[in-house]
């Protein structure tokens, strides 16, 4: 079972940017639905309470305007992108200041854009600091027009290698489903997708800190060469040296390290943008080791039929049936 997130002025923040998971999202508005703010410092009066509530309210809800920008950024044509206009984060801290200070200049709106690299697709994208990330298939960036003065905040929802600008006055946060991760500048892959159930991180240079999205005081700080694994769903921290097979989607390899037959369907419904059924429970349990350099479908199928003592159909290209 996953934990409740706890509700902290960074989870708000969060929210306000559409980062937050919908599970966080949850959390926030049942806390705001709460006739007590666990963030707030000091006693408030009725009164004062619901002022900052509908405060919170107002900056939450704004709703996001759509619309289809050229991809100059991208190298592949077939991305699909997104843009969203919405409120700059506030804290809680921030929004006290902004309700009891009226006349003072609110924040400028950050627009957000959101990156698709769908199944069989990679991509590259440049972002206004200067960092460079590499994006693999079926993986998706929210990321704003340009930085906020604080940091540089972004959201994955899959597997991406990132090299980040150096900046030591505003670090660069990625947020994911079960963590954060907080650099300054750095070089490093990670693995993220929300249907998984780890998360993990390999640090090439500089320092990683990777924090559990619900539990602020459970966190890995890494060093080069190392690679830590986040599991679900008791968000323990597990810590080895890294390897090739880390980034070797990079390489265009398809790497697979004694993975049950589930797993490995999901890598190649990622890679070459498939369905795929397995129809059989035990087939799906089957272990396998390998490494392969971006074959076609079909000549891998056959190897791994081979071995694991399966047979397959393919149907229009799209469509794959194990059995």
């Amino acid at each position: 079972m996953h934990r409740k997130p706890e509700v902290t002025a960074a989870l708000i923040e969060k929210y306000h940017l559409g980062l937050a998971t919908p599970e966080e999202a949850k959390a926030v508005e049942a806390w705001l639905d709460s006739d007590i703010m666990e963030l707030e410092p000091l006693p408030l009066s009725s009164q004062k309470r619901k002022e900052k509530k509908l405060a919170i309210w107002t900056g939450i809800t704004l709703k996001n305007e759509l619309s289809t920008l050229p991809p100059k950024h991208f190298n592949n044509r077939l991305l699909r992108i997104t843009v969203a206009a919405g409120a700059f984060a506030c804290a809680i801290l921030g929004l006290s200041y902004l309700i009891s200070t009226p006349n003072k200049k609110k924040p400028d709106l950050v627009q957000y854009h959101q990156l698709e690299s769908k199944n069989g697709q990679k991509a590259n994208i440049t972002l206004s600091d200067g960092t460079i990330i590499h994006v693999n298939a079926g993986s998706s960036l929210k990321y704003p027009d340009q930085f906020t003065e604080k940091d540089r905040t972004v959201q994955l929802n899959g597997e991406a290698y990132f090299e980040v600008a150096k900046n030591k006055h505003k670090p660069f946060i990625i947020h994911t489903r079960q963590g954060t991760i907080k650099v300054l500048g750095t070089k490093f892959n990670l693995k993220a997708f929300e249907n998984d159930s780890t998360e993990s991180l390999s640090l090439d240079e500089g320092s990683v800190k990777y924090t559990d999205a619900c539990d602020s005081t459970n966190f890995v700080i890494l060093s080069p060469q190392q690679h830590a694994v986040l599991n679900d769903p008791d968000n323990s921290f597990n810590i080895r040296p890294s390897k090739l097979q880390d980034v070797a989607w990079l390489r265009n390899q398809l790497v697979f390290n004694n993975l049950p037959l589930r797993e490995i369907v999901k890598q190649l419904e990622r890679w070459y943008g498939v369905t795929i059924a397995v129809t059989e429970i035990n087939l799906g349990r089957q272990r396998y080791t390998g490494t392969y350099n971006n074959p076609p479908l079909n000549k891998l199928l056959d190897q791994l039929g081979y071995v694991m003592g399966f047979k397959y159909n393919i149907i229009n290209k799209k469509e794959v049936n194990i059995y």
